[in-house]
């Protein structure tokens, strides 16, 4: 699915960049644009519905998280679901259910995962991340266009904040991080251009960084044995995109 999403995309930018010839025409560049939007909207959507775990993969991942906590968390299917660009309901991808059952079966262990949350700035280009004066909007455009004032800031996903069990809120915290790191390298990707050189570094950066998430990251598998530097490695690599 993975490859598919990655050639689909690789050609769609090449025919997008073939209009501009010299003779290109503000038509020539809305068509092309036009074009190039469908076939994306289109690869994603595919990739969605390719990587969604299925309904009763979900269903057991919420008998793992009751059977950790103890308790009936009274979490249903749509809880775990999101709306594709058509406005399709996805479930969640397969990448995130992983993780989510690993958390549970180290919990019901006695053990725990923890995580230092990283500082990077929130790029502009995420606007959903943050808190709006006026709590009926979660956007920054929504929440200015209702005349309210925007935050930019990381989402408390534990006690103080939406409540997830500590060992959850590590695992929804760094998969924040890395979205934030991500777009932070696309924005720096977008701005170098052709400088291969720049590119290069931006590449080592952005590998450093991930190296440093997982250094943020500990707790126990049982309550005594530490949770290993591959396990961590690997969870920080599960967790980067694609995994929409």
């Amino acid at each position: 699915a993975a490859t598919t999403l990655s050639d689909t995309m690789t050609s769609a930018f090449q025919a997008f960049d073939q209009v501009f010839d010299g003779t290109e025409t503000d038509a020539d560049i809305q068509a092309a644009q036009s074009s190039f939007d469908t076939v994306m909207n289109t690869a994603f959507n595919q990739f969605m519905s390719d990587t969604a775990a299925s309904d009763a993969r979900i269903n057991t991942m919420i008998s793992n998280i009751d059977n950790a906590l103890g308790t009936s968390s009274g979490m249903t299917l749509n809880e775990f679901q999101f709306y594709d660009s058509s406005g399709n309901a996805v479930n969640w991808s397969i990448t995130m259910v992983i993780p989510t059952d690993w958390i549970s079966s180290i919990v019901a262990a006695g053990g725990a995962l923890t995580y230092t949350r990283d500082t990077t700035a929130i790029p502009s280009s995420i606007t959903w991340v943050g808190s709006c004066s006026d709590s009926n909007y979660y956007d920054k455009d929504s929440c200015e266009g209702a005349g309210g004032a925007w935050m930019a800031g990381r989402t408390d996903f534990g006690a103080g904040g939406q409540g997830l069990p500590a060992s959850y809120a590590a695992l929804f915290g760094l998969q924040e991080d890395i979205m934030i790191l991500e777009f932070t390298r696309f924005e720096a990707q977008s701005t170098a251009g052709n400088d291969m050189s720049a590119q290069q570094q931006l590449e080592k950066a952005f590998s450093d960084n991930m190296t440093a998430l997982a250094g943020n990251l500990g707790g126990t598998t049982d309550g005594s044995a530490s949770i290993g530097s591959s396990k961590k490695d690997a969870l920080v690599t599960l967790m980067q995109s694609p995994q929409f």
